[in-house]
């Protein structure tokens, strides 16, 4: 995966003499990895991936050289000591060497998907499988939050996307603190997709708490359409609609309102300052109309663009 992306860049030949793959323990003692570093420390581990890097380095007389190692996908049924999502980096420049253990939440992914959560998740890349991700990362966070009854509560390092799980000290692991952090960082970088997730959340928070969503009470369910799988909802005037559906975009979907009146857009997580494609239109104002309900009841509606695998939040205008 390392060896790809420098090798898409034109002329990378001049500073990059090449790698070794070595899934294999035998293949790693083959290039020149002690077996007995494998033995005592075991495969997966910080000592087995510096090892890998200083063999790199001294076989291809590199300046630089990289060694991870690692288990993403299933657990390795060889090696007593893979544990999923626990991931060694070791760079070496020259003599100097920095050794990383990443923790990744990998349950439920393929190995494609692993792969692309690390290389594509910079604002450049332009990947739909990213893209679906936050979308429904995203919908789920307003989901839970505006259906949350009274309270809410937030897995650390979930408001932004954090890609490791949080592990506090324990005997388990020594009683470390190496990963009893949020990775800030990641939110803060404006290269990364991880600030648009953390900006949803700021901008999710601050439209429940100005509109008292949580002390609303419970919501009012006004339409469950399982053929467009898009639920409606409401709590007061504050309109949230989520169409699940993994491709059927809606024009002039009609849904039920609380009341009478005109109605905008609040939020989108569609919206560009959230990772999305900005489809939907602020400037556009709803204006309700009566309709026949399935039970013979008249009740107001208005039009929306009912937008696939997003969500919309509206409010009813005062005047």
């Amino acid at each position: 995966m390392i060896a790809s992306t420098i090798t898409d860049t034109e002329g990378a030949s001049a500073i990059f003499p090449g790698g070794y793959v070595t899934y294999l323990n035998e293949t790693k003692i083959f290039i020149g990895v002690e077996e007995e570093i494998i033995q005592k420390y075991g495969v997966y581990s910080k000592e087995c991936a510096e090892a890998m890097a200083k063999t790199v380095q001294e076989k291809l007389h590199t300046d630089i050289a990289v060694g991870i190692t690692g288990t993403t996908g299933n657990i390795d049924p060889n090696n007593s000591d893979s544990v999923q999502g626990v991931v060694y980096f070791c760079i070496r420049i020259k003599d100097k060497v920095n050794t990383f253990e990443v923790h990744a939440e990998v349950t439920g992914l393929e190995r494609h998907e692993i792969k692309q959560m690390y290389t594509d998740m910079n604002r450049a890349a332009e990947n739909l499988l990213i893209d679906r991700g936050m979308a429904l990362h995203k919908m789920i966070r307003l989901f839970t939050i505006s259906l949350a009854g009274q309270a809410y509560l937030n897995f650390m390092g979930n408001e932004f996307g954090h890609p490791e799980w949080i592990d506090f000290p324990r005997e388990g692991n020594g009683w470390s603190y190496a990963h009893a952090r949020r990775m800030w960082s990641l939110a803060e970088n404006g290269f990364l997709r991880y600030s648009y997730l953390g900006e949803f959340d700021r901008a999710m928070l601050k439209l429940v708490r100005r509109y008292s969503i949580l002390s609303s009470g419970y919501a009012y369910n006004h339409k469950m359409d399982t053929e467009n799988k898009t639920v409606v909802f409401s709590h007061r005037d504050v309109v949230f609609v989520f169409n699940w559906h993994p491709d059927r975009s809606l024009p002039d979907y009609p849904i039920p309102v609380p009341e009478a009146g005109r109605y905008r857009v609040l939020m989108s997580t569609d919206d560009r300052e959230f990772g999305g494609y900005g489809r939907i239109d602020h400037s556009v104002k709803a204006f309700s109309f009566p309709q026949v309900c399935p039970d013979g009841a008249t009740r107001p509606h208005i039009l929306i663009y009912n937008l696939s695998r997003s969500a919309l939040v509206l409010k009813r205008m005062s005047r």
